[in-house]
């Protein structure tokens, strides 16, 4: 089985497992009376990849949903380097005990320059910390394998001004009419989530055959 056919079917049971979704996937078409971004893309956001085309993803690293569409977004990120970028905003659900402190492992990890090493690390270990009853230690043991220095991390993971970024993240969400997690945003404007690497592929093409024509 091919990693697009592994990633369509774990949604699809994810989705019927009762994910927090108060919106229905219908297609993967852009359409204008959904929401636009509230907050443009700033210096303050996480930014993966250069291009012109910008994929804004609001997300919880505790979010089954999340880590099933986090392969297909890589594979984005791959297939339009140097045309599109991605970047990350905090949504955590409260049904998730520990979106919060996955988020600030994340953030603190930004702070030495390895946001998104630790976000790959987080989806991608998802498992192994979501249920945890001491999830720092866990996070601790990732920081070391990502070279930080940790007792910094452990420190910065405290740090106020980082519960603002998160919090600020999700009040931009909230403003959005972001109500699920994933939820994404296509040059600003809100999209259906994809259904298939095909379908967000389809979305990204057409952006840059319209600006090139």
């Amino acid at each position: 089985m091919n990693k697009t056919a592994t990633w369509v079917i774990l949604a699809i049971v994810l989705l019927i497992g009762g994910m927090w979704v108060v919106r229905q996937a219908n297609t993967g078409a852009t359409d204008s009376t959904l929401s636009e971004l509230s907050s443009p893309v700033s210096e303050s956001d996480h930014k993966r990849g250069d291009g012109d085309i910008a994929l804004v993803e609001y997300s919880d690293f505790q979010c089954p949903a999340c880590s099933a569409y986090y392969p297909l977004i890589k594979k984005i990120e791959e297939d339009f380097k140097g045309e599109l970028f991605v970047v990350y905003r905090h949504f955590p659900l409260s049904q998730h005990q520990n979106a919060i402190p996955s988020a600030l492992a994340s953030e603190a990890s930004g702070l030495q320059g390895k946001f998104f090493e630790m976000h790959d690390m987080l989806f991608d270990n998802q498992v192994e910390w979501s249920e945890s009853t001491a999830p720092k230690e866990i996070f601790k043991k990732y920081a070391e394998n990502l070279g930080l220095d940790v007792q910094k991390f452990e420190a910065d993971m405290e740090l106020p001004e980082l519960q603002d970024k998160i919090s600020a993240d999700f009040q931009s969400g909230i403003k959005s009419n972001v109500n699920a997690t994933p939820t994404f945003f296509l040059n600003g404007k809100k999209i259906q989530n994809p259904r298939s690497y095909e379908e967000l592929k389809g979305l990204i093409e057409a952006i840059i055959n319209e600006s090139g024509s």
